[in-house]
């Protein structure tokens, strides 16, 4: 499979068309291999889009990169242009590895094109001809990102809390480290997720790390196989130090 390193462009404007559905699950083999996607232009103006695939990697601290997939999909058609108010349907075929060991993740890029124009220069005295040039329009572009996994039978995502400890940040300030890890073989949210710390040096010293406190963890995907680890100020309802914890998630 030929990949190229990507850099995907954030959202440059208002939603200028609509993808459904924003997600989707696709098997590896069988009569599950194939989603539909309706692709509708919401905007006045008309449309080019171009559709791809990446594969998705996340690292430990959370920062994503993608690369181009060439050989795992079929796409039809990758490339599409839409009337105002002008739906058109785009089918997404697996055809990589029929039997993966995990789930695989990969984003489904819809990504809005410049059209070029033609236009005609004025002329500036009767004796000069008109000349015609090409204005292009880059103003308004968008780009919407819809997450796509490969899902073979009897995957299950299996989260741990691997450990959590304590660490001084560059300015010497106390900070908790904690990290998780997916053993299992499909991606985890970490949705309502409760962590209890117990203070090893007082049995009797124990919080409930509040919602503000894991803000920066909820929500979060952990793809199959991958750590993730979040740090977050130490509490200051618990003494520095070791800590036991546990940890319950809404799955």
């Amino acid at each position: 499979m030929g990949l190229n390193c990507l850099t995907i462009p954030s959202t440059l404007a208002q939603s200028s068309f609509l993808v459904v559905p924003t997600t989707a699950k696709l098997s590896p083999v069988g009569s599950g291999v194939t989603k539909t996607f309706l692709i509708e232009n919401v905007s006045k103006e008309i449309l080019a889009v171009e559709i791809y695939c990446t594969k998705r990697e996340i690292d430990i601290d959370g920062n994503e990169s993608q690369s181009l997939v060439e050989d795992d999909f079929l796409l039809y058609p990758p490339q599409i242009i839409l009337k105002p108010g002008e739906s058109q349907s785009v089918r997404l075929t697996w055809v990589g590895d029929p039997q993966p060991p995990q789930e695989l993740a990969y984003w489904m890029i819809t990504a809005q094109v410049p059209i070029p124009v033609k236009t005609e220069e004025k002329p500036e005295t009767i004796e000069q001809q008109p000349s015609q040039g090409i204005r292009v329009n880059i103003s308004a572009l968008f780009n919407h990102q819809g997450a796509i996994y490969i899902t073979p039978r009897n995957i299950k995502s299996s989260l741990v809390l691997e450990s959590v400890s304590h660490r001084k940040n560059d300015e010497g300030k106390d900070q908790l480290v904690i990290l998780f890890e997916n053993k299992g073989t499909a991606h985890q949210l970490l949705r309502d997720v409760e962590i209890k710390l117990t203070s090893n040096n007082n049995q009797n010293q124990s919080i409930i790390l509040t919602k503000q406190q894991l803000n920066s963890v909820e929500g979060k995907n952990i793809l199959a196989g991958n750590k993730r680890q979040f740090i977050i100020p130490w509490p200051q309802e618990l003494p520095v130090g070791e800590v036991t914890a546990t940890v319950e998630i809404n799955r």
